[in-house]
């Protein structure tokens, strides 16, 4: 029996960084309900958008995605918990080789101090620390 699930490619994961960068509303935290629902409008917005792109392997629906946002965060949470730890397991030593990853960048450059640079080519990867 064939697997119905489709993983989702680097570039597809990109995307989806650069349009929650875009989108900023949906990483609010605030609980009421006018928010909730503009939250959930802004969802559907990226889903659209998601959608409409010829280079995606598959449609998505917005909880996909949300999903797929939150454990992208889980992800860049636990990497940055490891970076961490490694740096005090030197106690100051030469530091350990720490892997890059397009999509980590793309996802620590959104929702936080840094933003994605929209500039560049999909085949490139940047991300630059936003000036305030």
């Amino acid at each position: 029996m064939a697997s119905k699930i489709v993983v989702y490619t680097v570039k597809e994961k990109i995307l989806l960084a650069n349009l929650i960068d875009k989108h900023k509303l949906v990483e609010n935290k605030k609980p009421d309900a006018a928010t909730v629902q503009m939250k959930q409008h802004k969802w559907e917005k990226i889903a659209s958008e998601y959608n409409s792109q010829g280079d995606i392997t598959m449609q998505r629906t917005s909880a996909q995605l949300k999903k797929l946002w939150n454990n992208l965060k889980q992800r860049k949470r636990k990497i940055s918990t490891e970076e961490k730890y490694t740096r005090l397991v030197t106690k100051g030593g030469p530091p350990l080789e720490i892997k890059t990853d397009p999509v980590m960048e793309a996802v620590d450059g959104c929702g936080t101090k840094r933003r994605c640079d929209k500039h560049v080519p999909m085949g490139q990867y940047s991300c630059l620390y936003a000036r305030e």
